[in-house]
């Protein structure tokens, strides 16, 4: 099964969320630091999808973690 990360910025803080899922598996104040771990755990996983958005809220990238 296919997991979707999803990186976006609220009005403070970066949040790194599971697709479906209520609450972050990631927050902290730095784009970098909270995509760095998303990726370890997509790496971990094996079969992810990470889409990562500017801090207004549009698609900037996407990246594939496929076993």
């Amino acid at each position: 099964m296919l997991k979707k990360y999803h990186i976006r910025k609220d009005d403070q803080e970066w949040h790194g969320t599971l697709e479906g899922s209520k609450r972050a598996t990631v927050i902290g104040k730095l784009k970098k630091d909270v995509t760095s771990k998303i990726f370890k755990a997509a790496k971990n996983y094996g079969n992810a999808e990470v889409y990562i958005y500017n801090s207004k809220g549009k698609l900037s990238s996407k990246k594939n973690f496929l076993k």
